[in-house]
C-alpha cells in the first residue's frame, strides 16, 4: 500500500506519461487528417500518399489505444483514463472510416468519419482541460 506521499507521485507520473501519450496521438490524428480533408473536400494530394499516411496513422492509432489498454490507472483517476480510452478509440474509428472512404468513395462514409473525427478531437481537448484544470 503507497503512503499518500507516494501515490502522489504515481499519479504524477501517469499524468506525464499519458499527456505525453494523449498530445503524441492528438498531433498524429490533426496533421494527417488536415491531408486526408484536402483530399476529401478539396481534391488536393495523390491518393496513394493520403492512403499511406492515413494507414501509419491508423497503426499508432491502434498501438496507442493498445497502450493506454494496458495502463491500469492510480488512484481516483480511473474515470479519467475511461475518457482517454474512449477518445483514442473514437481516432481509431475515425481513421478506419477514412481509410474506408478511400477504398470505396462512399459520400455517407465521408461524413460520418468527419464527424468521428471531430467528436475525437473534442474529447482531446476534453482530457487537456481535466489535466490543466
Amino acid at each position: 500500500e503507497l503512503n499518500p506521499s507516494r501515490a502522489s507521485m504515481v499519479e504524477r507520473r501517469y499524468t506525464e506519461v499519458m499527456t505525453a501519450a494523449d498530445g503524441a496521438v492528438h498531433e498524429a490524428l490533426t496533421a494527417t487528417w488536415n491531408a486526408f480533408d484536402d483530399f476529401a473536400h478539396n481534391g488536393v494530394g495523390e491518393r496513394e500518399i493520403v492512403y499511406r499516411r492515413l494507414n501509419e496513422m491508423h497503426a499508432q492509432l491502434k498501438e496507442a489505444l493498445r497502450f493506454a489498454e494496458s495502463i491500469k490507472p492510480p488512484g481516483d483517476l480511473s474515470e479519467r483514463h475511461v475518457k482517454r480510452q474512449v477518445a483514442y478509440s473514437m481516432a481509431v474509428e475515425a481513421s478506419v472510416l477514412a481509410l474506408s472512404w478511400l477504398d470505396l468513395g462512399d459520400e455517407t462514409m465521408l461524413e460520418r468519419a468527419d464527424q468521428v473525427h471531430e467528436d475525437a478531437v473534442a474529447q482531446f481537448d476534453l482530457l487537456r482541460e481535466l489535466t490543466e484544470g
